[in-house]
């Protein structure tokens, strides 16, 4: 009897990483889909775990959309909770980065995939640019008889500047909102709704403290294309938007079975000139359609599931048309939708995870992927698209040995080009604008190999916590391009 408070502390212990291994497994969310609705949490499958971690991130090569840059490295940390009791639920995320993006090439602006394609643009060249970027979100979910409901809110603040000519200094702002509710239909499956609003803000500045003056600033309009009227020294810029969206959600209430989730989202901004009492000069409309169909069941040994993710968007941009100024005063005379831009694509993956033995557990998840994109500006003329198809598996393990847990992860993906063009008449190649153009184009467009490994080893402590250890790596190996991302993460878990 002396022994037994001994027997279930250490009992207890290695229900520890029996939560962290559940966490981490693909199964877990495999068919919910919850960033689409908070109360989906209510029928997740996670267990009540607290984590937090600290690491570095290098990234290398040539690799990349040049106005991103090529390379980066940052410091990180994070803490993330999920707590499940009674039918409730709660979680919560807060994390910090603090970094340098290397080789930002033609872009002064931050959140590059947001605003595109009307951001500012110099003809320096190569540039790092430091960054600093706090991230909180928090949700709370329950579970009732027949009625579930859930909230979530997120915020994000991003900091970008250079401590040298050029010298942006951006502040972006980016607050989301997610609700929903969840009806129990029959005993096996429930019916949802759920709703995504989101407040989206940034200033974006630039500033040359060099004797010699500064080089012409222009305001890019997409595909070698700018805003010609606004050319010249004026560097201070403004972004405001907005995002609303539903969607709804048929889930089994233990998550094997059928799943569906149809998502529409709707994001909008205005690029403002600050130096121009507050002038409007452009808007991007964009809506996104997403489906996600999984299927999920399992066997005495072993668990089986299949999943189809597609996605579609469609990116409109209008630019504004102004009388040539009287006396500072620029008054808007028309606008056109000149630029657009369509993606389209879909994933197909498979997922087998092997619970043979009670201690070792493995998967392999083959995937096939399409993704399509048409990008064009009507004046002048001008278009660049291209289809790829990618193939591709991960594969993992992980191994529970005394007081500590082993979990390998790889993955392998190659990707083909089906289809490529790039017709832009008036732009030189040589130039600065041509350059950035046609080397992004081939990267896109480039057949090649992605893979990863990873590596994570966590140990039991005393008093129900564990320390834990990641190593992860990453190559991108394409014609004329490569990137090489190596991260480690030290934390705990309780």
């Amino acid at each position: 009897m002396v022994c037994l408070p001994l027997f279930l502390g250490a009992q207890n212990d290695t229900l520890l990483l029996y939560r962290i291994r559940n966490n981490r497994s693909l199964l877990t969310d495999f068919s919910r889909a919850p960033d689409f609705n908070p109360a989906a949490r209510a029928f997740s499958g996670r267990s009540s775990l607290h984590q937090m971690h600290i690491g570095g991130h290098r990234q290398s090569g040539n690799a990349g959309i040049r106005q991103q840059g090529t390379g980066q490295t940052f410091f990180t940390a994070e803490a993330e909770s999920f707590i499940r009791h009674d039918g409730r639920f709660i979680w919560g995320n807060a994390s910090y980065r603090n970094g340098q993006k290397d080789g930002v090439e033609g872009n002064e602006t931050s959140d590059f995939s947001t605003v595109y394609p009307y951001v500012m643009m110099d003809s320096i060249g190569r540039n790092n640019l430091n960054y600093e970027q706090y991230a909180f979100s928090g949700g709370y979910a329950q579970r009732l008889s027949l009625l579930s409901w859930g909230m979530e809110l997120a915020y994000r603040a991003l900091m970008e500047y250079r401590t040298q000519d050029p010298r942006p200094d951006n502040i972006a702002s980016d607050l989301r909102l997610n609700g929903g509710v969840h009806y129990r239909l029959f005993s096996c499956y429930t019916l949802g709704a759920g709703f995504h609003l989101r407040k989206y803000k940034q200033r974006n500045e630039l500033h040359f403290y060099s004797l010699l003056g500064a080089p012409k600033i222009v305001h890019y309009t997409g595909l070698g294309t700018d805003a010609y009227m606004f050319a010249g020294n004026n560097m201070r810029t403004r972004f405001q938007g907005a995002a609303r969206g539903i969607n709804i959600q048929l889930l089994p209430v233990d998550r094997y079975g059928l799943s569906a989730t149809l998502g529409y989202s709707n994001f909008s901004f205005e690029k403002i000139m600050s130096d121009f009492q507050n002038l409007p000069i452009a808007d991007v409309n964009e809506d996104t359609y997403t489906t996600v169909i999984a299927y999920l069941w399992k066997r005495d040994k072993y668990h089986m599931g299949v999943r189809l993710q597609t996605e579609y968007k469609d990116r409109k941009g209008t630019e504004y048309k102004f009388h040539s100024p009287q006396y500072g005063n620029y008054e808007k005379i028309a606008e056109e939708r000149l630029f657009g831009n369509k993606t389209n694509g879909g994933k197909l993956e498979f997922l087998y995870e092997n619970h043979a033995h009670q201690n070792w557990v493995w998967h392999i998840a083959p995937h096939a992927l399409f993704f399509k994109m048409e990008e064009s500006h009507r004046n002048p003329s001008r278009k660049m698209d291209f289809s790829r198809l990618s193939a591709g598996a991960d594969m993992g393990f992980s191994k529970m040995s005394g007081r500590s847990l082993w979990q390998v992860n790889g993955e392998l993906t190659y990707q083909h080009t089906l289809r490529s063009t790039l017709n832009v008449p008036g732009l030189k190649e040589n130039s600065f604008a041509g350059q950035l153009l046609h080397n992004n184009y081939r990267y896109l467009a480039s057949n090649g190999v992605c893979s990863r490994l990873s590596l994570q080893w966590d140990y039991l402590l005393k008093q129900n916590r564990s320390m834990n250890l990641k190593i992860s790596w990453y190559n991108q190996s394409l014609k004329k391009y490569f990137g090489n991302c190596l991260t480690m993460t030290v934390g705990v878990s309780f």
